[in-house]
């Protein structure tokens, strides 16, 4: 009885161990038969890698051009803007502002603007006539405001007859019974001048309290400053010329220059051709990125800031001043 059992045991351990053996080659044949997919699939990964990253380091070269793009747009608006606010001033460099006389009453005749423009002007010792203007009219009041009234805009022909008028009018002062008004409120004349350019001055001014300029002007519409009372004068078209405090940080510079305006013409900045865009974008990766962190290192002064870019096309340089003063 234990023999055959033996033997049954026996029996049963050798067929073990054959169905052991099958199944290691089974599956020596499956790991290899995974393995040579897996080694199928990494040839068929390896192209599509290079390719993908072909393809992000071109969508990059191309972000790159997108971002040179806006930045010269940027620029180039902005300078437009810059050179119609010009252009706007320079439009009304004839333009005479008369503030302080009142508006007629309900009771009294309809005003003649010219008439009163020209009672001014005599006052202040430049005599008109009606062929001196080529327009005239009072501003619209403003809803919901009280007094001063309303100013009078006459356009004349002459520009020295109106820059003569406004130095009188600094000189002799004027009220309205001097031109046969039942008003004492005082009548000075002054430049018609944009919000662009009464900012300028603004700030131009605020810098003479602070001790930086020495004088402040304006005459036909430009503002006009001086460092020193003997020094030159240098007209300012844009704020951005009045950015003179950075002197502190290093030192004295004195580069001032007198800036009139300039001509603006966009010069193209250091971007990627489209001949040089078709040689990065067909190059091996290695030579492509290489080629792309020069373009990188190039454009980072380009791309920085595109409004003072286009003031410097502009030829509008800050003032640096090494004069001392208090705090602005």
């Amino acid at each position: 009885m234990n023999k055959a059992l033996e033997e049954k045991l026996s029996e049963m351990m050798g067929e073990i161990k054959d169905s052991r053996t099958e199944l290691k080659a089974d599956l020596k044949l499956e790991v290899g038969a995974v393995k040579s997919a897996i080694e199928e699939v990494f040839k068929v990964l390896e192209p599509l890698k290079e390719k993908v990253e072909i393809l992000e380091t071109k969508q990059e070269i191309t972000d790159q051009n997108l971002a040179k793009l806006r930045s010269e747009l940027q620029a180039e608006i902005f300078g437009m803007k810059v050179k119609n606010e010009l252009s706007e001033q320079y439009n009304r460099r004839e333009n005479l502002i008369i503030n302080g006389i009142p508006l007629p009453s309900e009771n009294e005749p309809r005003e003649d603007v010219y008439d009163l423009t020209m009672k001014v002007a005599a006052k202040l010792n430049v005599p008109l006539t009606r062929a001196d203007f080529v327009t005239a009219h009072r501003l619209p009041p403003r809803k919901g405001e009280a007094p001063p009234p309303p100013s009078i805009i006459a356009k004349l022909v002459s520009r020295d007859k109106k820059n003569e008028i406004i130095k009188n009018s600094k000189k002799l002062h004027i009220n309205g019974r001097d031109i046969q008004l039942n008003s004492t409120l005082p009548i000075f004349c002054d430049e018609h001048l944009t919000k662009y350019t009464q900012d300028i001055l603004l700030r131009a001014k605020q810098l003479k309290k602070a001790n930086y300029l020495e004088m402040v002007w304006v005459r036909d519409g430009v503002v006009r400053v001086k460092e020193y009372k003997d020094g030159p004068s240098h007209i300012i078209n844009h704020i951005s010329q009045l950015e003179i405090a950075d002197y502190r940080d290093h030192g004295p510079s004195h580069q001032i220059k007198n800036t009139g305006g300039g001509s603006y013409s966009p010069t193209r900045s250091p971007s990627v051709s489209a001949e040089t865009h078709d040689e990065l974008v067909n190059s091996p990766v290695s030579t492509l990125k290489e080629k792309l962190q020069r373009i990188r290192n190039t454009e980072d002064q380009h791309t920085q800031n595109a409004p003072r870019r286009a003031l410097k096309q502009l030829k509008l340089n800050p003032i640096k001043t090494n004069k001392p003063s208090a705090a602005i």
